[in-house]
């Protein structure tokens, strides 16, 4: 599928806020309908060897307190890793850390 750029001024069908898991497929699926489709998105368009396979090797952006659930509870922060054309799969990349037994009861 081709993208035209957006002038600023183009007339379109829709509007879609963000290009994460739900933006990106109703952008897909309107533009396959045949609408013009634009999105809007916070952050920017990352390329692919910006993004490192190994998440503790990752540059992940904290801004603020943010704490894991369970028994014992970790200190994260928070992070603007989910703004850019992606949203939060960019911030998961592929890696999902096993929830404790404790988690799941």
């Amino acid at each position: 599928m081709s993208r035209a750029p957006y002038a600023g001024n183009d007339v379109v069908d829709a509007v879609v806020i963000g290009t994460g898991a739900g933006g990106a497929p109703l952008l897909a699926r309107l533009a396959e309908a045949g609408l013009a489709v634009v999105a809007l998105e916070a952050g920017r368009a990352f390329r692919p060897d910006e993004h490192v396979a190994d998440e503790l090797a990752a540059d992940i952006y904290w801004m603020e307190e943010r704490l894991s659930g369970g028994d014992d509870p970790t200190a994260f922060g928070a992070n603007n890793s989910g703004m850019g054309v992606g949203g939060s799969t960019l911030h998961w990349g592929a890696f999902c850390p096993r929830p404790t037994r404790a988690t799941c009861n």
